[in-house]
């Protein structure tokens, strides 16, 4: 049985070290040797495109089928993180704003 590749998202590398074009993120489907595997991988540009590099992993697809519901369950996490977090700073800057009586009673004198 022959080997294949193929590229089913390829992104922008959003770190320091691969932003800005340097990288990119690939995740493929690779037939190598008979088994199937899920790919994602690094690849960093040169002068006639992008090339492997060595950081990155492969995943049989049990593994990933094991690794869906716990990524679904971090995501909900940070989504939950992230959300609690904007509450706080809204909830925070909403007390910082004086109410328009304590602004009015200021401006009078009252104490």
């Amino acid at each position: 049985m022959s080997n294949f590749e193929r590229d089913y998202l390829l992104q922008d590398g959003k770190t320091q070290k691969w932003g800005a074009g340097k990288g990119k993120v690939r995740t493929a489907w690779i037939k190598f040797k008979g088994r199937n595997w899920i790919d994602i991988r690094v690849l960093k540009r040169k002068d006639d495109g992008y090339e492997h590099t060595r950081e990155g992993v492969r995943f049989t697809p049990n593994q990933i089928r094991e690794l869906l519901p716990v990524l679904v369950e971090i995501l909900d996490h940070i989504d939950s993180n992230e959300e609690e977090q904007e509450r706080r700073i809204a909830r925070e800057e909403d007390e910082s704003i004086p109410s328009p009586l304590e602004t009015t009673e200021q401006d009078m004198g009252v104490r």
